[in-house]
């Protein structure tokens, strides 16, 4: 499983294994990003009706790269 997301002034691209799942261009959106620093927020989104399941699953990141363009 791989993500990756490209940031440019005019747009954010998502990708999930190398698919484009989401961009997004919208100039309200993407002027807000312009001058701001980007923050990676990784996490399973477990919420108290599924605790139990997650309290066994691993979440594991093998690698993480940032390139600046």
């Amino acid at each position: 499983m791989k993500y990756s997301v490209l940031w440019t002034t005019d747009k954010i691209e998502i990708k999930y294994n190398g698919i484009i799942v989401r961009t997004i261009t919208e100039l309200l959106i993407v002027g807000q990003m312009r001058d701001t620093t980007m923050n990676v927020l990784l996490g399973l989104a477990l919420t108290d009706e599924n605790t139990t399941f997650f309290k066994k699953t691993s979440y594991i990141i093998k690698s993480f790269r940032y390139t600046a363009q």
